[in-house]
This record gives structure tokens, sequence and C-alpha cells, in this order.
């Protein structure tokens, strides 16, 4: 009886001890992806779950929800929770003193248990190796889940860095703050790769920010966001006061027709930008025919990629129109929209008066084997 009694309390007290620290726990806890990983891996959550607090857009929202499914789960969730915090101290040192005060000894079970540190901690050690290095370098961390919490402890690391790779890192808005914050204070990044992360809108302004303050920044990758035309205008906007950028790769975001009618404002007479990505934006023939007119006025643009959008012939006309004009792009792709033969036809009229444009890519289009037979005249044109 003593045993299930103490059983009892135990169980109540890891649930009463999350619900009376809430504050502070979400206060203090700064990665959440090192507690989202382990929890999965222990099943504890599940890719729901984890889903659940990702779509959350601040870290304090995202400690929140964790400590609400927790909750829910019940009192072993509760405890794990804990246990994690107890030995990731590398990646909870702000925590150790509560640790410590709510005197937490973890159970038998749970010490069997192997925890995964998330890569995230391994920054403070970058930053330790490069805390004496004198010349500026590149660092690629691609493909890492250091996340916004690894992006902090990289601050000491900023003033050296020409190359920073960030892509595929769940970097929200937060850790895009600490980035632009950073980074405008030395002004020497000159690529910056953001792509697959969870930047929103709010994240798309940070960017925008350093863009404007960072002249040395020359290319810009922030694919495979949750971008909007909002966040689109924002870019668009910093891209058309620069004089600098050359290389923005925006593939994989919703910036829309809106979106593509801002950076058609960016494009007229910009003085540097040779490539540009919007594949996979949501763009419909109206965006399509402010990018094309916006080429009549642009000598400097190199490649233009619009694949996986919903451009159709009406679209093709216009770029075929523009292309009897300009004479600077080479490369325009326009992969996966919903062009027919009869845009291809007025494409393909256009390079008979282009000898500067190198290729077209019109694969997977609306266009059939049959048909594409009898187009292969023109090498330049790729099916």
């Amino acid at each position: 009886m003593e045993e299930t009694a103490a059983c009892k309390q135990q169980v109540a007290s890891y649930l009463n001890l999350l619900a009376e620290h809430r504050v502070e726990l979400v206060n203090e806890i700064k990665n959440t992806e090192c507690i989202l990983e382990n929890l999965l891996q222990s099943g504890y959550f599940t890719t729901e779950d984890r889903e659940l607090v990702q779509r959350k857009r601040t870290r304090h929202d995202k400690v929140r929800e964790i400590l609400d499914i927790i909750c829910n789960k019940g009192h072993e969730a509760a405890e794990y929770f804990v246990y994690v915090m107890y030995k990731a101290k590398d990646v909870y040192p702000e925590l150790q003193d509560w640790i410590k005060i709510i005197e937490y000894q973890p159970s038998e079970h749970l010490e069997r248990k192997a925890i995964l540190l998330t890569d995230a901690a391994d920054c403070s050690a970058i930053t330790f190796i490069l805390r004496d290095l004198q010349k500026t370098i590149g660092l690629e961390l691609d493909n890492n889940n250091i996340n916004d919490y690894g992006v902090r402890e990289l601050i000491p690391c900023f003033s050296k860095l020409r190359i920073i790779g960030l892509n595929a890192n769940q970097i929200t808005d937060e850790g895009v703050q600490v980035l632009s914050e950073e980074l405008r204070k030395y002004k020497i990044v000159q690529f910056l790769g953001l792509y697959k992360n969870q930047i929103t809108d709010a994240g798309a302004q940070y960017v925008s920010t350093l863009i404007d303050e960072c002249p040395s920044l020359l290319k810009l990758a922030i694919g495979y966001n949750m971008i909007t035309s909002e966040g689109g205008k924002r870019l668009a906007q910093a891209v058309q006061k620069s004089k600098t950028i050359k290389y923005l790769w925006m593939w994989g975001n919703q910036v829309g027709d809106l979106g593509a009618e801002a950076f058609a404002q960016a494009l007229r007479n910009h003085p540097s930008l040779k490539e540009l990505s919007l594949a996979a934006n949501g763009i419909s023939t109206e965006g399509g025919k402010y990018l094309a007119t916006a080429l009549e006025d642009n000598n400097c643009l190199k490649t233009l990629w619009l694949t996986a959008n919903k451009l159709d012939d009406e679209a093709a006309r216009w770029f075929g129109n523009v292309l009897k004009v300009n004479r600077s792009l080479q490369t325009l792709w326009l992969v996966e929209n919903n062009i027919t033969l009869i845009g291809a036809k007025h494409l393909i009229d256009a390079l008979k008066i282009n000898n500067s444009m190198q290729e077209i890519c019109l694969k997977s289009n609306k266009i059939s084997i049959e048909e594409t037979r009898a187009l292969i005249t023109e090498q330049r044109i790729v099916f």
C-alpha cells in the first residue's frame, strides 16, 4: 500500500511540476528541437505531435505546445521531458539550476535510456574552435538540426564568416532575426543559405533589412520556406534597392502574382541581379505577364526560373514578345507549367530573331511527344 501511495505521489508530482513551473520553462527553454527529437525517438511523441509543435511560429509557443501535449500523454512523458533536460546539460545550461532546485533524480527505467543530442550543441564547439581565427572563412552547416539555439551559439563566429550555409536546419523567424542583427554589424557576408527552414513573412522582413544594410551580400537562397506575397513584396523591395545582389533563389514559397509583380518592379533596370528563381511559387499568367514585361527594361538578368507554376500559352506569348527585344536573358525555365504547342510556337518565333538566348526548357508541359517532334528543329527549346 505504501509503495502504491508513493507511486501515485510521484505520478502527480511530475505533472504538477510542469504546471507549477510552466511560465519559467516557457521563458527559459531555448532549444525545442532536442526535446522534440528525443520525445519522438522514445515513442512519447508521434510525428503528428512534432508537426503540431513545428507549426507554431515563436519559440515560446512551441514550448507551450510541447507542455500541453506532454500533459495529455501522462506522467511518464512528463518525467521523460525533465530527464532530457537533466541529461542534455550542454544543450540546456540555462535549466541546470532549476534541475538542482527540484532535486531531480531519474527513475531507474530512465537511466537506461540514451539521449539524442542535436547538432545545435555542436555549434558551441565550432565557436570555440574559431575563436582565435584571424581570417574570414565560409561555414557550411546544411542539413543539420542546429535550429534557433544553434544560431545563437554561433554569434561569436559571424564576424569571421563570408559564406554561411544553414539550409535545412529548422530555423524559424527568431533565428533569422539573430542572423540579421549580427550580420549587419560586420557587413562581410557574401552568401547566405536559408533554404528549407521555417521562415515566414516576419522572417522575410529581417532578411530584407539585411539586404538593405549589407551590400556585401551577393547570393541569397531562401527557398522552400513559408513566405507568402507579403514577405515576397518585402524581399523584392529590398532587391530593388540593392546595387550588389546577384543571385536570389526563392523556389518553393508562395509569393503568388502579387509577389511576382513586386519582383517585376525590382527587375526593371536592375544593375546587378543575374539569376532569379521564383519556381513553385503559385504564379499564374498574370504574374508571368508582369515578369515578362519587366524584362523589356532589364539588361542584366541571365537566368529566370519559373518551373512548377501556373503559366499558360498567354504567358508564353508575353515571354515570346519580350525575347524579341531583350538580349541579356540566356536561360528561361518554364518546366511543369500549362503551356501547349501554341505557346511553344510563340517562343520559337522569338528565337528566330534572338541569337543570345541559349536555352528555354519546356519539359513536363502540355505538349505531346508527337508535337515535340515537329518542333525539334529549334535545338535551344528543350522538351
